[in-house]
């Protein structure tokens, strides 16, 4: 497994975490599960920016899942996917270098290693509209330019990337 997948995978067990009702502050659940992470000190930074994002924007990343999953609330949407998509858009909104594809792919494939039978078409079929709404209306280019706060605290995709992990 890629670097960064893990880091991702580390992400999206934190937010498991912190919906499934622990009590805790966002903060405190990641930092639980990151004292056990192997990664090293950037990709740690990843994974908490991801997670960040995704804490910080929970309420706005619901409604862009609600408006492309208009057959699926967002609280029939099992728990694994519902947080593999949140993870995602964070992605999308914190680091806008991330190439879509890239992005796609890797929540296809944590939906293959922790979803359903049909959780990965579900969670492309979303991406790629969330995806694709975003390059036609350019309704979420204000998610890329806001991403400054977020990568003031997390790392800078060019301090991770090497070139084995920008294949990633």
């Amino acid at each position: 497994m890629k670097a960064r997948t893990k880091a991702r995978e580390l992400a999206l067990k934190a937010l498991y975490a912190y919906e499934a009702g622990e009590d805790r502050a966002p903060a405190e659940v990641f930092d639980s599960l990151v004292v056990r992470s192997k990664l090293d000190k950037e990709l740690k930074k990843f994974a908490r920016g991801l997670f960040d994002k995704a804490t910080g924007s929970l309420e706005s990343i619901d409604s862009r899942i609600s408006e492309i999953s208009t057959n699926w609330p967002i609280d029939r949407i099992t728990p694994i996917d519902r947080n593999i998509l949140r993870i995602s858009i964070a992605e999308f909104m914190a680091f806008p270098e991330t190439p879509r594809e890239v992005l796609i792919n890797e929540a296809v494939e944590l939906a293959k290693r922790y979803g359903a039978k049909n959780s990965p078409a579900f969670i492309n079929g979303i991406l790629d509209g969330y995806s694709s709404r975003s390059d036609s209306s350019g309704n979420n280019s204000s998610d890329r330019e806001n991403s400054d706060s977020v990568k003031s605290d997390s790392v800078k995709s060019d301090s991770v990337n090497t070139e084995s992990e920008k294949s990633n």
